[in-house]
């Protein structure tokens, strides 16, 4: 059986409370709002992986904490991910410090996307038809909302895809 992975942080509950009440500013039916327990930063998506390799990821957790202590991030924009179907809305987040490999780090040490990856923290998923409309309106919600965020320490988690939405559980 395979497991979709991906190496986060969950979120502070005074930033969830903070990005929650950002979501409650644009209700739209074609919107699927991420649950406030489910906000977290993806440091790097590791796709579809064996049970046997969740182990020797996990053993890499220790180097990782150690990677991002002292680091944070600013919300720095709105942006979605195009995809098939139903496009993740999320929350781009920037560096508040300057490590120019660290994203290049957690793809390399865990063999994760090698594409272009972008820290972020998924807020929604929109239908593809309305994706434009509603980037238009959260990018004009988010202008005065700047936060910082402290980072929590990283764990392994898997994807699980429930009719109610994507369900986050950490391994």
């Amino acid at each position: 059986m395979k497991h979709r992975l991906f190496i986060a942080s969950f979120i502070q509950p005074d930033i969830s409370h903070d990005i929650r009440l950002l979501q409650e500013c644009f209700i739209c039916q074609r919107l699927k709002l991420t649950a406030p327990e489910n906000f977290h930063i993806t440091y790097s998506f590791l796709g579809l992986r064996r049970e046997d390799e969740i182990f020797s990821i996990k053993k890499l957790l220790p180097e990782i904490n150690e990677a991002i202590d002292g680091v944070s991030f600013h919300l720095a924009d709105v942006m979605c991910f195009e995809q098939h179907g139903r496009s993740p809305v999320v929350l781009r987040l920037e560096l508040s410090r300057n490590i120019s490999s660290f994203i290049e780090y957690f793809q390399h040490i865990t063999g994760g996307d090698k594409k272009t990856f972008v820290p972020h923290i998924t807020i929604a998923k929109a239908g593809n038809d309305c994706v434009t409309e509603v980037l238009k309106e959260y990018k004009k919600l988010f202008s005065g909302f700047r936060k910082e965020i402290a980072l929590e320490k990283a764990v392994l988690a898997e994807s699980v895809t429930a009719p109610e939405g994507s369900v986050y559980q950490i391994l």
